[in-house]
């Protein structure tokens, strides 16, 4: 029996999210997380890898289904995709491409805004969360992506990379 296997046939008080392990899921999945973790969509993932969008999906959900217990649907994707991110690069398993470019340091309601974006919460959860409206919540979001330097690929995996990153590396400025 595959280890996988085991996990699951043993999994049935299930695993929170942050606690999925980035080497329980396969080569092909790991592929798809690194592209998910540089910030490209799933139709360019299909684009690149040669496969179709449905297959990106398919491991998607696989990766997501090593964070649930038995019988629940389609489980909370954005906290174990995140999760596996922040895994993948605190232990080395995902690279991540950083230029130097100059980071600029977050103020207090974007470090709130990165916190949640972390901790896997929607952009409408943060704002539930946070006390803020949604538009509040996607403005600190889109100045996140540019302080961070992320150019064109902006979204919250290719943020939660590049932010763990800095962060394992102390790149990340701060506040004066």
């Amino acid at each position: 029996m595959s280890e996988r296997s085991r996990f699951y046939q043993n999994n049935f008080e299930g695993v929170a999210p942050e606690c999925v392990p980035y080497r329980m899921i396969s080569p092909s999945e790991q592929v798809i997380l690194q592209h998910v973790a540089d910030g490209y969509t799933e139709v360019e993932i299909a684009e690149n890898l040669f496969v179709s969008v449905k297959t990106v999906e398919a491991h998607k959900r696989n990766m997501v289904a090593l964070g649930l217990p038995r019988g629940h649907g389609n489980g909370d994707t954005k906290a174990t995709i995140t999760a596996l991110i922040i895994d993948g690069i605190n232990n080395g398993y995902i690279s991540h491409e950083h230029s130097g470019e100059q980071v600029q340091p977050l103020s207090k309601a974007e470090q709130a805004v990165m916190k949640e974006i972390l901790s896997g919460y929607s952009e409408p959860d943060i704002s539930e969360h946070l006390g803020s409206c949604r538009k509040t919540v996607e403005a600190h979001s889109s100045k996140i992506y540019t302080k961070l330097g992320l150019g064109k690929r902006r979204n919250r995996y290719h943020a939660t990379a590049r932010y763990t990153y800095l962060n394992l590396h102390g790149l990340l400025p701060e506040k004066k």
